[in-house]
């Protein structure tokens, strides 16, 4: 039941977080906000929640986690409505940073719930099952927002997404407390513990590589698409697309992990996700766009939940919190670096170059984790 009503309110966070992706860049741009504003209104979500993980780790493993989901899914709630009272692109790089403040509270707590919840041997399996939570949500939201803003416009899309956020909080508040870690360590002697599980942090250097990929997505494919004449519904279906993609996958890749070894799927996955990556930059039709969203989608979603599993495998219980804190800071880091980072160097490329750069970032990554993963074997 617990496991149940997580899902759904994980579900319902989700819904108002991916609702505003495929939006957020264009309606940055309604503001006024250039192209390397704009790729600091989308990073700065990310350099927040990195910000505040750690402490958000630290709590988790001495309280409640159920008090973080609540946190969570009260920032989102309000986040939306502060966009409809943006009228600058520096009003709106506020609202974000209050934004960012939820995504870390309620990811660390439902992650190390989803691992105290599930039995050790089909972790995978788990992670790749909640993981479909979100991945319905991205089905879902990204098309729904598309035709909300054709239909209704932008701020109206805003209130829906606040609606999901108060269906998340309502249902968060349904799931029982469970028993907090009991560890009373400072936070600096839990994080130095943590940093010292060498495939806690190989996993976490994987998904930061991996991200940066993502941060270019999520900020130039929309309005990249926009710039080739396409409408808002059709970036929602791009969205919707992968995301579909993701949730056929993720779970087979994660019970199939189970069976034969992170590390044997991890890097065919990661290499799927350079040639989607790439895709992107010599397609120019919505078709093409599509076969990018799977290919990317197959590669990227599946090595979250490989990666996130690996996280869960090695953490200690007592360091769960502070192991999934670490974890999706370098998530979020990744997408920080890539939006802000890749978005500086817009304006003097064309939006294909900005793929193609990110792709060598991609390569020399998955070529460093392949090096750390070899060693850590031997």
């Amino acid at each position: 039941k617990s496991y149940l009503i997580l899902a759904l309110s994980t579900f319902a966070f989700f819904m108002s977080f991916h609702m505003l992706l495929p939006i957020l860049s264009p309606y940055s741009q309604q503001l006024g906000a250039k192209e390397n504003e704009i790729g600091i209104i989308v990073g700065i979500f990310a350099v927040v929640s990195v910000l505040a993980r750690i402490p958000y780790g630290s709590y988790a493993d001495r309280h409640f986690k159920k008090n973080l989901l609540l946190l969570g899914a009260f920032i989102f709630t309000i986040s939306p409505i502060l966009y409809t009272l943006s009228s600058s692109p520096g009003g709106l790089m506020f609202s974000r940073i209050i934004h960012g403040l939820g995504i870390g509270a309620f990811t660390i707590a439902s992650m190390a719930m989803v691992t105290e919840l599930s039995p050790k041997n089909r972790l995978g399996e788990a992670m790749g099952v909640y993981g479909t939570s979100i991945m319905a949500a991205m089905a879902i939201a990204p098309g729904l927002s598309g035709y909300l803003v054709d239909s209704i416009g932008f701020n109206n899309t805003f209130y829906v997404a606040s609606i999901f956020g108060v269906v998340s909080l309502c249902l968060a508040s349904l799931i029982k407390k469970t028993q907090p870690a009991h560890n009373h360590a400072p936070i600096l002697i839990n994080l130095k513990e943590t940093i010292a599980n060498k495939r806690v942090i190989l996993a976490s250097f994987g998904i930061f590589f991996l991200t940066v990929s993502y941060g270019v997505v999520v900020t130039f494919i929309p309005v990249y698409q926009l710039h080739l004449g396409m409408n808002y519904s059709m970036i929602g279906k791009l969205f919707t697309v992968a995301a579909i993609t993701t949730i056929i996958t993720r779970p087979i890749i994660g019970k199939l992990s189970d069976k034969t070894g992170r590390m044997k799927i991890i890097l065919p996955l990661m290499i799927l996700t350079i040639g989607g990556i790439y895709s992107a930059s010599i397609f120019t039709s919505i078709e093409g766009f599509y076969f990018f969203a799977v290919i990317y989608s197959l590669g990227f979603g599946s090595s979250y939940t490989i990666l996130s599993a690996m996280v869960a495998d090695n953490a200690k219980p007592k360091n769960r919190g502070m192991a999934m804190a670490i974890f999706t800071s370098h998530f979020d880091l990744g997408i920080a670096v890539g939006a802000i980072g890749i978005g500086l160097i817009a304006s003097s490329v064309e939006y294909s170059g900005l793929f193609k750069v990110t792709t060598l970032i991609l390569v020399l990554g998955t070529l460093i984790f392949a090096t750390l993963s070899l060693k850590l074997k031997n």
